[in-house]
């Protein structure tokens, strides 16, 4: 996703109530990735699901991005500790580790830090996840994650993803300044 690409996000949306034989009216809760991730991409889905949520009058759960991308990478979950690392643009990767349990529960194990390329290509134990989207929205992720309430509802009025960085904008527009930019 971002400002020059097609919408996939609305079709997905789509694709995923009829896959799951449901009506937009049959949603109770909605998730969204609260980051870290593209500015651009992750203020789409934070708009398009607030503006669902707002309208259907239903909870927003927000999920930590690497969580959620953890758990979509594969169909057939396996037991064990994963390593993700997702594009972070910029010649870096956000990594992260997380446990499955045999129920199927997955929880992280690890904070999100980010790593260059060069040391995640290196360790070569990271599952790495693009930034063009290889993770796809599931009707069932609900039950992959487990307990809900560290992750919402959340405030539609105020919640807003956390980037896990600067916009590519502003770090342009603080090197060509030689200072930070204030929004005072």
């Amino acid at each position: 996703m971002g400002a020059a690409r097609d919408d996939v996000l609305t079709p997905a949306v789509q694709s995923l109530l009829v896959s799951s034989g449901h009506r937009l009216n049959d949603v109770r809760a909605l998730v969204c990735g609260a980051g870290p991730g593209s500015f651009t991409s992750l203020r789409i889905a934070g708009a398009l699901v607030k503006g669902l949520a707002y309208g259907l009058q239903v909870p927003l759960f927000a999920v930590p991005s690497m969580l959620l991308a953890a758990r979509g990478v594969d169909d057939v979950p396996a037991a064990g500790i994963r390593r993700l690392a997702m594009d972070a643009l910029r010649h870096e990767y956000y990594v992260q580790s997380f446990t499955l349990s045999e129920d199927g529960v997955l929880a992280p194990s690890s904070g999100v830090s980010r790593l260059s390329a060069d040391a995640v290509a290196q360790d070569g134990s990271y599952l790495v996840i693009s930034a063009t989207g290889d993770i796809k929205p599931h009707a069932s992720v609900a039950r992959w994650i487990g307990d809900w309430s560290p992750f919402g509802p959340a405030s539609l009025d105020a919640w807003e993803p956390a980037y896990g960085r600067l916009a590519e904008a502003q770090v342009k527009w603080e090197a060509t300044h030689g200072r930070a930019l204030s929004l005072d």
